[in-house]
């Protein structure tokens, strides 16, 4: 997880907390390159983000929101990081600290 956390950090300057892996999906983007992805369940009490030159833009939302501005499988991550796993178990609302 410590490659994930330095990653993060490098991306947007937040430190984060890694919890666990919540989905994972493969596709063949346009250019036919095969493609993985890795969601992850992360925690930040930071609000200020500060992006790599790799990026344009970002935004604090709502999971709620999210199937207005990313695509299916993202959505269904945030789902999956955002509702409880088992029975009798909680996730920490944590929804003004999600982002895409």
């Amino acid at each position: 997880m410590e490659g994930l956390q330095r990653e993060i950090h490098e991306e947007t300057a937040l430190s984060a907390e890694v919890d666990r892996i919540v989905a994972a999906n493969s596709w063949v983007n346009g250019e036919e390159q095969g493609r993985f992805a890795v969601h992850y369940r992360c925690y930040t009490s930071e609000r200020i983000v500060e992006l790599s030159e790799e990026h344009t833009d970002s935004a604090w939302v709502l999971p709620k929101e999210t199937a207005h501005i990313l695509r299916e499988p993202q959505t269904a991550a945030v789902h999956a990081a955002t509702t409880p796993t088992e029975p009798n178990s909680e996730v920490i609302d944590r929804s003004s600290l999600a982002h895409d």
